[in-house]
């Protein structure tokens, strides 16, 4: 039963509805009250017991729809089938034998089952039940989530009283005090609302729901308050709104709460009713960060206008024409971005001079003048020699200069940077783009000098896009060169040193097709080797607390965002918390299902597993970095579709890291990151009905991708791997590239792919895949450990090949794992 409901805590995430407080995806429970929490810390007692260090098989989480008892509740949540999981849970409430404990944790789940149905009669009786029972560490968040459906029925007395039980020192508190407001806010009680609205937005820049919070809270103050204080407020919040959340519902309701202010304004006060050119800008700022381009430059083309002279030479004139050189670079019009960034470099000063001048070099470079970025990008290095953009200069610079012929300025440039940027982010990736050029010329020889200069300044890099790269290219080079002996040794290295890598994977093939004894002892001496320096899970002091007890519950009940906020309260974050710890806290989560929660933190600050392969006690490290959610679904659909199960889960972790109903940009909707279009024709091959709301459904959303990626290796049947590439940027464009290079080595076709995302983005994929294939489906990690060494196969070499396409960006990838 535990197999088969892996990734449950997910499936009632994307069941449930957002509550009203904004606490998390499913009906949030906060908060007992001051008399209960001598009850609850007595029942901290399921914390992981003093110890020594254990190693990452444990501790364990059992999810509560892991019971024998409750599978056919399970089953009903699998199958997004909340109405009948309801029903289910309410008979097994009246299975006989059950200890209280499990009648309160059942009560618990009800709750949330029932509404996730829409059904908050019984979501309120159930919840209602499990806050009274004192000894269950999770009776304050029931009380906040029995308050949240008293609110849903109408109930406000009921909400007041349950919501105001809930203490201060529970993460929830806050969220759960928003229900309390509501409450009042339905009983016509706006006075008693608006401290509660009050405290919450003191809290922070921006708590949780700020937006909402404060137009609601702008709503009650014009409605009860007429003093001039109040009003000021009123207006101030309201047009704070407005001009951070530009468009929506919400902004709408912002800008009338902020016209009826200005109108109620005394005398004395009038000149607060216009806005500023300040404001004006902080609104167009949202509007490009927003994706509204096209306001934003028309915005800003006005608000120039408006400005006086004084002020077009101040840091207003600077700001406009940097806002306007961003939303002309998001609408693609590099050339007029260059001259607004021009502009902007004449009027800024110091951080934003450098900034503009930068941004200005790169948009000159997009736009095919490179003589106007090499300009611009040497006055970055030239004024801002310590400036975090200096080393990209140099890369930018390098290019424009190779853009304009300069070759020899081109690789004087690039063979210096590690020596001048030492620490630079980009410094290796220069020496790297150095040493390419070269091999595209057939120098392999002249390759090895960059090469080895990026290895002294990153001897073990670990970034998914560059381990094991410089190393890997360096044999290579070895290898053209005569020296087959050290190649071998160096792809033996790279095999070692960097586990199942992207450069990993090519050197396993390029061993594989020099000397296939080698490279199967190189992988099955890895196998073998005995654990050493292990993850282990240590005690801590946090674990013994009330707190702690309360994020082994909410694992159980499905609530790992809860569950997130409380270790956050407990110093245990990401950002703060020792690796050891975090191993536990990502083990607690792996056990729980929280996939997303788990695997999220070995893709983080915890690097260390990367330097392990997959064997003895560091199989858990990456079984957590890697899970796999929804094992039946994905089975099911990866079998219809012909296509391995690992390379569905490949691009799931890497398009969606598992959230189910994340939408991007481009509007890409969930698992898979289908675009709606792309959607609907798989649809019809397959029979099913497809909408926006149901692309958010793992059941649908897998079965359209899987057969997506059928199509597209279909179309790749000789070079199947070709399908990722096409995957993220369309079957036509890795389709052009290969016509433009048609002899061209698989390895050095992608690290030629013209567009950053979709050659970083084959990395990841291809890291994932033979991860995925190396823990689950070893007879099947020939597909990407042996691939074709061109990236046609059928095609021998010719010609020499030609140059490469300008590179449309040079910042280095976010780092992931």
């Amino acid at each position: 039963m535990r197999a088969r409901i892996v990734g449950l805590p997910v499936v009632l995430a994307a069941l449930a509805l957002a509550p009203g407080c904004g606490c998390g995806a499913v009906p949030q429970p906060p908060i007992a009250s001051p008399s209960t929490s001598a009850s609850v810390a007595s029942a901290a007692p399921e914390a992981p017991p003093v110890g020594e260090p254990r190693a990452l098989e444990g501790p364990d989480v059992q999810p509560l729809l892991a019971d024998p008892r409750l599978a056919e509740v399970a089953t009903a949540v699998e199958a997004f089938d909340p109405a009948n999981a309801t029903t289910a849970m309410q008979r097994a409430l009246s299975l006989p034998m059950l200890t209280e404990a499990d009648r309160t944790r059942f009560r618990y789940q009800l709750g949330r089952l029932a509404s996730s149905a829409k059904r908050s009669d019984v979501a309120l009786s159930a919840f209602s039940e499990a806050a009274a029972d004192a000894t269950f560490p999770l009776a304050p968040y029931a009380a906040c989530a029995a308050a949240q459906e008293a609110v849903r029925l109408g109930r406000h007395e009921d909400a007041k009283a349950l919501a105001a039980r809930v203490p201060d020192d529970v993460p929830i508190a806050a969220s759960c005090r928003l229900t309390l407001a509501e409450a009042h806010e339905a009983r016509g009680e706006l006075a008693a609302a608006i401290p509660i609205w009050q405290r919450h937005l003191a809290q922070g820049d921006k708590p949780a729901r700020w937006a909402d919070v404060s137009v609601r809270t702008a709503r009650a103050l014009l409605a009860t308050r007429g003093d001039p204080e109040s009003v000021v407020t009123a207006l101030g919040l309201a047009r704070r709104v407005a001009l951070e959340v530009p468009s929506g519902p919400l902004a709408e309701s912002a800008r009338d709460l902020e016209q009826r202010a200005a109108a109620a304004l005394p005398a004395d006060r009038r000149a607060l009713a216009v806005r500023s050119h300040a404001d004006e800008l902080v609104r167009l700022g949202a509007l490009v960060d927003g994706g509204k381009a096209t306001d934003a430059e028309k915005g800003a083309t006005e608000l120039e206008a408006a400005l006086s002279d004084a002020e077009r030479r101040g840091e207003l004139g600077c700001k406009t024409a940097l806002v306007l050189g961003k939303a002309r670079m998001k609408k693609k019009a590099r050339a007029a971005a260059a001259d607004a960034y021009d502009l902007a470099a004449q009027r800024c000063n110091g951080e934003s001079r450098i900034t503009a001048l930068f941004q200005g070099g790169s948009a000159s470079l997009a736009a095919g003048r490179p003589a106007d970025a090499l300009l611009r990008l040497e006055k970055v290095e030239r004024e801002g020699k310590t400036h975090r953009f200096a080393d990209d200069a140099r890369v930018k610079g390098a290019q424009a200069a190779l853009a304009l012929g300069d070759e020899a300025r081109f690789s004087e440039m690039l063979s210096r940077i590690g020596d001048d940027y030492p620490e630079g982010d980009l410094s290796p990736d220069g020496l790297f783009q150095l040493a390419l050029h070269r091999i595209q010329k057939g120098d392999w020889a002249g390759a090895v000098a960059p090469l080895d200069a990026s290895i002294r300044l990153r001897p073990r890099d670990r970034d998914y896009w560059a381990a094991g790269r410089a190393p890997y290219f360096r044999a290579r080079a070895l290898l053209a060169t005569g020296d087959r002996a050290r190649a071998i040794d160096e792809l033996r290295r790279v095999i070692t040193d960097h586990p199942l890598s992207y450069y990993m994977v090519l050197a396993h093939a390029r061993l594989a097709e020099l000397d296939p004894v080698a490279a199967s002892a190189a992988l099955e001496a890895e196998r073998k080797r005995a654990d050493q320096a292990r993850p282990s899970m240590p005690d801590h002091p946090s674990f013994h607390t009330p707190a702690f007890a309360r994020v082994l519950e909410l694992l159980r009940q499905g609530e790992p965002d809860l569950a997130r906020a409380e270790i956050a309260g407990l110093g245990l974050n990401e950002k703060t918390a020792p690796p050891d710890v975090l191993w536990t806290i990502a083990s607690l989560y792996g056990s729980a299902g929280a996939v997303v929660q788990a695997h999220a933190i070995p893709r983080g600050r915890v690097t260390d597993w990367l330097d392990h392969y997959p064997v003895g006690s560091w199989t858990r490290a990456w079984q957590i970095a890697y899970p796999r959610p929804w094992p039946a679904v994905v089975a099911r659909e990866a079998k219809r579709s012909q296509i391995p199960i690992s390379l569905a889960y490949a691009i799931m972790r890497e398009e969606s890291a598992f959230d189910p109903a994340v939408v991007s940009g481009s509007q890409a909707i969930g698992l898979m990151q289908l675009i709606v279009p792309t959607a609907k024709t798989m649809g019809k091959k397959l029979g099913m009905a497809v909408s926006e709301s149901a692309l958010k459904t793992p059941p649908v959303n897998v079965a359209l991708g899987c057969r997506y990626l059928a199509d597209l290796r279909a179309q790749w049947s000789s070079m199947p791997v070709l399908a990722i590439p096409s995957y993220n940027a369309g079957p036509g464009a890795p389709r052009r590239w290969l016509a433009e290079r048609p002899y061209e080595d698989f390895d050095v076709f992608v690290e030629r792919i013209p567009y950053e995302e979709t050659r970083n983005y084959t990395k990841r994929v291809m890291k994932s895949y033979a991860a995925y294939l190396f823990l689950y489906e070893p007879e099947l990690l020939s597909e990407v450990l042996r691939l074709p060494m061109r990236a046609q196969p059928s095609l021998s070499p010719a010609q020499p090949q030609p140059q490469p396409e300008a590179e449309p960006e040079a910042r280095a990838p976010e780092a992931e794992p």
